[in-house]
């Protein structure tokens, strides 16, 4: 046994071990990847590798040394060295422990115990090693037994020789030296060399042995120098070496040698050679296999990462990186120590979660303990995502927990689309809520705005009450957009282009927003915008700005500051449109929102338009606000364009052109309204509504037959379908619905022209109101000049 080592040289080694710490801080990568490569020829290995603790006592055996000694899994861990060696063979501790303080090394021929009981030869080779920073032995063992065997058969001249030969699992051959061509004869070549080179003795006598097995001349002569140094005692002890079969095929070879005299003082070498083809085959499998695990991993957005406990160091892979956006170069290793780990890649506010899981991985006494945990993360360009990490433990045979490996997920995505789905389920309640109030809402909007029309028809020019009317109506037509507006907000109504006047947009989403942004952020209007048009419809142009406000409020959400809305007609030349993606020479309209916050980090202003991304916390916004404020700008055949100074804040700028003022000054020019006196059968479930109907229609010459209830109306029609030129429906009434009824009409009359109306439908379009076979789809209000150009219109094309 090795005796304990004194003072000094223990100070020495620890002088040694801090310069090896020194160094190894100096050159991670490359000592990461040489321990890599240590596991892979540990684990691959087909010799035995034993590490002993200085008492002798085993703390790792390779799969290569489990099988040869007949041991499973962690059997092995914990036996002492005489457990496994005959006991005629314990002197040789003792001449380990010498070659140790001589050399530093130590080598022997032993016989070694099996767990059955069953001897068998073995060649050790091993040295001092440091292992988990402690001193330990590295033995080296292969069998030998075939070799001794071979060895006293051909010695004793035994006839067991040939059995051996001819039953021998590896290939076993003698051979000697001849003065001239081909240099070396073999006396003996088992069936085993034959299938290995596939040439009989005869053959590879004749031919030569360096002249087959090594065509190449540059291997050939290091395959001849090798034997030369062999025969002066240096045997070949496990050497790979690759030799070129009778086919041309290259086999790959573990060979051993020994040098024996013979009684004629004659020098054979008995040679050993195991084919280890499919043993490299399986090494490439495990190869590719590990590319495939590597892709699978990439392919997954797995990063993945090992941590030593004894070290505090984690190791990653190069996805790892990739998932936080940075790389190993820009890093400087693939190790750090947990305190930079943390520092780097975990969420300030998540660091105590993260912690609590690492203490209890360490200290738990659960040998299978796994977690799976969520939280923030830090990208390397300083924005904030989510990540899921799946780790589980391995101890040692204390009971220690001595590594932690895991795979990290970013789940930034997924998580944002969480928020989308949760936002869009909100939505869609909004929606309904709103699809329902709209309904009732116009309803009654269509009840002011109609009497007050007819209410302005009776009364004459000049009476004071005509104001006021006109009061209402403006106030009901307010009205009706802001029922538009929570209809679009809640996605339950049609965009439609149309060519409006953008200040008063700007101004009413300004005036809407004051109410929701704190008081400690001043708002400044500069709108010198009077009467320019764009072509778009209003509700999106609320959005943008919306939009681009609350951006801009958040921006200022921990400090006062200014938000600043301006907006300004301005020209563009050729060379002043270089400025600006997609957009040509002409007269536009300017939008700008300026805030005086924090600002954009340089690196981010490239992504701020992209779909789902954000620097705000998860769950606090969804990625998606400028996406959109981006979609509809370019929908338009605008620009949008940011300026930002970290610090001082940032400036959004949205160009929209100008239509032509005639657009909306012949939309808005007043018309004679027309009349008529056809028959025409109304229906609608609001009694107020058909009462009021009836009246309007009737003061445009036409004869009306009105009713509350679907199915009344279905009746007076199958009655008489010809009494009647028009039929106007509401959509939404209980028995049944306008659709249904149209229906049912038209395939009573299928020339009935059909007008159907509703305060608000999913249901019902005007495409797919067309497609059954109704003329007209108009939304309510009903105001008595659109109701009366649209019965004259759908009643002169009934005629043809």
């Amino acid at each position: 046994m090795p005796r304990n080592p004194t003072y000094k040289e223990l100070k020495q080694r620890i002088k040694s071990l801090e310069k090896a710490d020194a160094d190894r801080k100096r050159a991670d990568v490359s000592i990461r990847k040489e321990e890599r490569q240590f596991r892979d020829i540990f684990d691959n290995s087909i010799d035995g590798i034993l590490i002993f603790n200085t008492d002798g006592v085993i703390v790792l055996a390779n799969p290569a040394a489990l099988q040869l000694y007949g041991y499973a899994g962690n059997e092995m861990i914990g036996l002492h060295g005489k457990d496994i060696v005959h006991p005629d063979y314990y002197h040789l501790f003792e001449d380990f422990r010498k070659q140790l303080q001589s050399t530093g090394k130590f080598s022997a021929e032993s016989v070694d115990l099996r767990k059955d009981g069953t001897t068998f030869n073995i060649e050790v080779r091993g040295s001092s090693f440091l292992y988990m920073k402690e001193p330990h032995l590295l033995a080296i063992v292969r069998d030998v037994t075939n070799q001794k065997i071979a060895e006293k058969a051909l010695t004793e001249g035994n006839k067991t020789l040939n059995d051996i030969l001819e039953k021998a699992a590896d290939g076993i051959c003698v051979c000697l030296n001849t003065p001239e061509e081909p240099y070396v004869r073999f006396t003996h070549w088992n069936p085993r060399m034959v299938e290995i080179t596939g040439y009989t003795i005869e053959e590879i006598n004749r031919l030569g042995w360096y002249q087959t097995m090594y065509p190449d001349p540059v291997v050939q002569e290091k395959a001849v120098e090798r034997m030369d140094r062999m025969r002066d005692g240096d045997n070949i002890i496990s050497e790979e070496w690759i030799i070129t079969d009778k086919k041309g095929r290259e086999k790959p070879l573990i060979m051993s040698t020994s040098v024996l005299k013979t009684e004629e003082d004659k020098t054979h070498v008995l040679a050993v050679m195991h084919d280890i083809t499919e043993h490299k085959r399986a090494e490439e499998e495990l190869k590719a296999s590990k590319a495939q695990l590597s892709n699978a991993l990439e392919m997954a957005h797995l990063g993945h990462w090992e941590y030593d406990v004894a070290t505090d160091l984690f190791t990653f892979n190069d996805q790892f990186y990739n998932i936080f956006r940075t790389t190993v170069e820009k890093i400087g290793g693939y190790t750090m120590h947990s305190a930079e780990y943390a520092h780097r890649f975990v969420h300030p506010d998540d660091m105590d979660v993260v912690g609590e899981e690492t203490r209890k991985a360490i200290e738990t006494t659960d040998p299978h303990f796994s977690r799976q945990i969520e939280h923030r993360m830090l990208y390397a360009d300083g924005t904030i995502g989510c990540i899921t990490v799946r780790f589980f433990i391995v101890k040692d045979s204390h009971g220690r927990t001595v590594k932690t490996y895991g795979v990290n997920q970013d789940i930034t995505e997924r998580k944002n689309l969480e928020s989308q789905l949760r936002q869009s389920q909100k939505m869609e309640a909004i929606g309904t809520l709103a699809g329902g109030v709209a309904h009732e809402f116009n309803n009654i909007l269509g009840i002011i705005v109609g009497n007050s029309d007819l209410a302005l028809i009776d009364l004459p020019e000049g009476n004071p009450a005509r104001s006021y009317l006109d009061e209402i109506q403006s106030a009901s037509f307010r009205a009706r957009d802001i029922v538009k507006h929570i209809l679009s907000f809640a996605r339950k109504a049609p965009f439609q282009a149309k060519p409006i006047e953008i200040a008063p947009v700007v101004k009413e989403v300004v005036k809407l927003m004051r109410a929701t942004i704190p008081m400690n952020i001043e708002i400044e209007q500069n709108i010198s915008c009077e009467s320019e048009i764009v072509s778009a419809d209003p509700t999106e142009i609320h959005q943008v700005v919306m939009n681009l406000v609350t951006n801009a409020a958040h921006a200022l959400r921990t400090s006062d500051g200014i938000l600043t809305v301006g907006l300004e007609p301005v020209t563009l030349d050729k060379d002043a449109i270089l400025s600006y993606e997609g957009i040509r020479p002409g007269n536009f309209v300017r939008l700008i929102v300026k805030d005086t916050g924090h600002g954009i980090a340089p690196e981010l202003i490239g992504r701020i338009f992209e779909p789902f991304f954000t620097t705000k916390e998860v769950g606090e916004g969804t990625g998606m606000g400028l996406a959109v404020v981006y979609g509809i700008v370019k929908k338009y055949e605008g620009a949008i364009k940011v300026t930002s100074e970290p610090g001082k804040g940032s400036a959004f700028e949205v160009l929209l052109p100008q239509a032509e003022k005639t657009m909306v000054l012949k939309a808005d020019r007043v018309e004679e309204l027309p009349t008529g006196t056809e028959r025409i059968l109304f229906v609608d479930d609001e009694v107020s509504i058909v009462n009021l109907a009836k009246l309007m229609l009737e003061r445009q010459g036409y004869k009306v037959n009105a009713a509350s209830n679907s199915l009344e109306v279905l009746e007076r029609f199958k009655a008489d379908p010809g009494a009647f030129d028009l039929v106007i429906s509401d959509m939404a009434m209980p028995h049944m619905t306008g659709d249904l009824l149209a229906q049912e009409l038209i395939k009573i009359r299928p020339d009935i022209p059909i007008i159907l109306c509703t305060g608000h439908s999913d249901r019902m379009d005007g495409n797919r109101a067309k497609a059954i076979g109704v003329k007209a789809f108009v939304f309510k209000p009903l105001v008595m000049k659109d109701m009366a150009k649209t019965v004259r219109k759908v009643l002169d094309g009934a005629r043809g």
